[in-house]
């Protein structure tokens, strides 16, 4: 008896609802198309049985609830994925500290700091050759393509400036045709190497010239918003331990302080109160005003702080509080030597390092992070490793003599999925792990965050969606009219192509028929036919009509 593809795919589904959260109780999450298909194949009450307690539907208006894990099977539509991102974000987020926290490696401090172009690209309006005749202002990208870039994104500030200004030194020292001369060149193979490696020098003194006033103008930032007291305290509240690694003290009057200041920013007011809201765990309201009175932050940043509740996090604590304070899924541990002046505003580190370390040792928790699928059986993987270490050498080459993998070889890979906006402090964390472990680690989101973005976002998660003009609700696009329209023949009289007709094969002729009549139009030309001869089929039969059958006796005579 052959296999019922019916049952197939209802095995399938109650595997998928049964394996995941390690037979944990869970929602089942579908959407309008998905729950057709489910409904057609597998009983509701086979689905509750899979320790499911209840069925829900995501374009519905749903209560949230945090305490159960959720099953989502879902059709792989642009408004469902929109559905599903919106989704993630009401329910609690790993790491709120993350897009807050000021991030001092180069690409985070470029896209907090300075006011980029950005869009499908990022661009940095700068002036090329200033002081000179030939001073410009001129948009450039920040890209794969360049390499300085690319190079020393992911590199700590105090580090950057010295090495920026090394490589600029060592580029015009390994280019010396373009050195300043007063006395101009001295030889016509000079001349030559200056006009051959005049593109690639010129583009490589533009790409200096951009990494130079970037990061000048940052430290410029970073002196002028007093950001060595910002960091600092944000350390502390996002680590739960001061410079020395031990519980930090007096907060709340730091940050008094720094709200006070004129020098801080409005932003980055805004960024403490949260942080320590979260380090809190929800303070007092009248704790509120008075902070918000200290930083005298505009009224909307007040809806700021109340949609922080919408991805999890509780804002305000009643005057009797008996719910413990929830645990982080990733404890920060002190280091075994004390963090230098420099990397004491450095410490703090996104909870997906800590994930992805866990996962390269395999320490884990399955319980929090549980496989899709049953976990491969420990007595069938070493089965398996047997059969491959008992391959004979005749197809396969002697592997004795390698001490190291080669550079060839595929690594393992480790994809992440950041629902909601990925930071770029946890795109560094990936190039750490990666560079580490020897995997390839691959970084996926719906988007890039930084500080401001996250802002803005949140302060949306409470506008009327009809405002918010999200793509999933944008008329989608259609074809142009333009194509629907028929041919209309060109002004210089040109013949069209002739038309096939649905009538009887005898109707055809060399001129030009009527369609409604099948009779010759005297007013018009004949038709040119094409040599050789071609066969005419109608689309209704597919016959050839008698006359082309008689052509087609001649198609390969020669």
């Amino acid at each position: 008896m052959g296999t019922s593809a019916i049952t197939a795919l209802r095995e399938i589904i109650l595997g998928v609802v049964r394996y995941t959260a390690q037979g944990q109780w869970k929602v089942l999450v579908l959407d309008q198309a998905s729950k057709r298909l489910v409904d057609s194949v597998v009983k509701q009450d086979d689905i509750l049985q899979e320790k499911v307690t209840n069925i829900e539907q995501i374009e519905h208006k749903r209560a949230l609830n945090q305490d159960l894990d959720a099953v989502y099977l879902l059709t792989p539509e642009p408004h469902i994925v929109e559905c599903l991102i919106m989704d993630f974000e009401r329910r609690r987020t790993m790491d709120l500290f993350a897009p807050l926290v000021h991030e001092f490696t180069y690409q985070a401090m470029v896209h907090d700091l300075l006011p980029l172009k950005e869009g499908d690209k990022s661009y940095y309006k700068t002036i090329l050759n200033e002081g000179t005749p030939r001073e410009e202002v001129k948009e450039m990208e920040l890209g794969e393509k360049d390499k300085i870039w690319v190079k020393n994104r992911h590199m700590h500030m105090k580090d950057l400036l010295q090495k920026l200004v090394a490589d600029f030194n060592k580029f015009r020292a390994d280019n010396p045709q373009f050195a300043e001369n007063p006395e101009g060149p001295t030889s016509i193979n000079t001349i030559k190497d200056m006009i051959a490696g005049l593109p690639q020098f010129q583009e490589g003194k533009e790409l200096y010239s951009l990494h130079l006033n970037m990061s000048q103008e940052l430290m410029n930032i970073f002196q002028k918003c007093r950001l060595t007291d910002v960091a600092l305290v944000e350390q502390s509240m996002a680590t739960g331990l001061d410079e020395d690694y031990k519980r930090p003290k007096n907060l709340t009057e730091q940050i008094v302080r720094l709200l006070d200041d004129d020098e801080v920013n409005l932003t980055d007011r805004l960024r403490l109160i949260i942080e320590y809201v979260l380090y809190r765990d929800g303070i007092f309201r009248s704790d509120m005003e008075k902070l918000l009175a200290h930083a005298r932050l505009p009224p909307q940043d007040g809806e700021i702080l109340q949609n922080l509740e919408m991805l999890g996090a509780r804002v305000f604590r009643p005057l009797k509080d008996s719910k413990p304070t929830l645990q982080s899924l990733f404890p920060h541990k002190s280091p075994a030597a004390q963090a230098t002046d420099d990397l004491s505003l450095s410490r703090f580190e996104p909870a997906i390092k800590s994930l992805l370390e866990e996962q390269v040792r395999g320490t884990l928790d399955q319980n929090l992070f549980p496989y899709t699928k049953p976990f491969l059986d420990a007595t069938e993987g070493l089965m398996n490793q047997v059969n491959v270490s008992q391959a004979s050498l005749r197809i396969a080459k002697p592997t004795w003599a390698r001490t190291r993998p080669s550079a060839l070889e595929p690594r393992q890979r480790l994809i992440i999925f950041m629902a909601g906006g990925a930071t770029y402090s946890e795109s560094r964390v990936c190039y750490e792990v990666s560079d580490s472990s020897e995997k390839d680690v691959y970084l996926t989101s719906s988007h890039m965050l930084h500080p401001g973005l996250f802002l803005r976002q949140l302060g949306e998660l409470s506008v009327d969606r009809r405002r918010l003009d999200l793509p999933a609700d944008r008329p989608r696009p259609k074809p142009p009219a333009c194509l629907y329209e028929k041919d209309i023949a060109t002004s210089n009289g040109s013949p069209q192509p002739p038309e096939l007709t649905t009538g009887p094969p005898n109707t055809r002729s060399a001129t030009n028929a009527s369609a409604s009549s099948g009779k010759a139009q005297p007013s018009q030309k004949p038709h040119p036919l094409p040599s050789p001869p071609f066969v005419v089929a109608t689309p209704s039969t597919g016959k050839l009509s008698k006359g082309s059958k008689e052509k087609k006796r001649g198609f390969f005579k020669f």
